[in-house]
């Protein structure tokens, strides 16, 4: 459905944001 470039960007974007704002995790 979308580009495999989209995916990995999205990826790479997560983890940074992970990196810069980690969250407690309750689950």
């Amino acid at each position: 459905m979308y580009p495999t470039s989209f995916g990995s960007r999205l990826r790479w974007e997560y983890k940074r944001f992970k990196a810069k704002h980690p969250l407690p995790r309750n689950h």
